[in-house]
């Protein structure tokens, strides 16, 4: 995956599209302009900046892991111990359900039946895949709530004191 980043990943499966059901082959080609052009960006920032897209890679990765301790947490503090690797497993699953159905706005229901279903693929009860997605949606509104205050009274201080000047 990580030399097809380097070699332009998404040109191979838009090749292998041609072969796959006639509404998704359909909605990939619509987009096939935008989407070979993401791949050459990525691509290009890969081979100009190696390190930086390590480092960004890094970054995406370690999201991935608190992410899943996240879940661990939650699912353990439900009394469902189910080792890091399998919420890790979980994590990753969920992820691509969301991405797959990306034309949810904020993921309505994708992450709630993706982590109930998944969760019941686990062995574990699917109403806690439920719970934990409230859960970590409270998370992200909370984030969201502290961010939007922090703007809010960042506007509210004198020019020489805000922390990041406009030029």
């Amino acid at each position: 995956l990580l030399l097809g980043h380097r070699r332009g990943v998404l040109r191979r499966v838009l090749g292998w599209s041609q072969h796959w059901p006639g509404p998704l082959r359909r909605g990939l080609e619509r987009r096939r302009e935008a989407l070979l052009a993401i791949d050459a960006q990525v691509a290009h920032f890969s081979q100009s900046t190696p390190r930086r897209f390590w480092e960004a890679l890094g970054f995406e990765y370690a999201s991935r892991w608190a992410l899943a301790f996240e879940y661990f947490l939650i699912l353990v503090s439900l009394g469902q111990h189910l080792g890091y690797l399998r919420a890790f497993a979980i994590t990753g699953l969920e992820s691509l359900i969301t991405t797959v159905l990306f034309f949810f706005p904020y993921e309505i229901g994708t992450k709630e039946g993706g982590l109930y279903l998944l969760c019941r693929a686990f062995g574990i009860p699917g109403q806690f895949g439920i719970y934990a997605a409230l859960v970590s949606r409270a998370r992200d509104l909370a984030w969201i709530g502290l961010g939007l205050l922090l703007v809010w009274t960042g506007r509210n201080l004198p020019a020489g004191e805000r922390a990041v000047e406009h030029a």
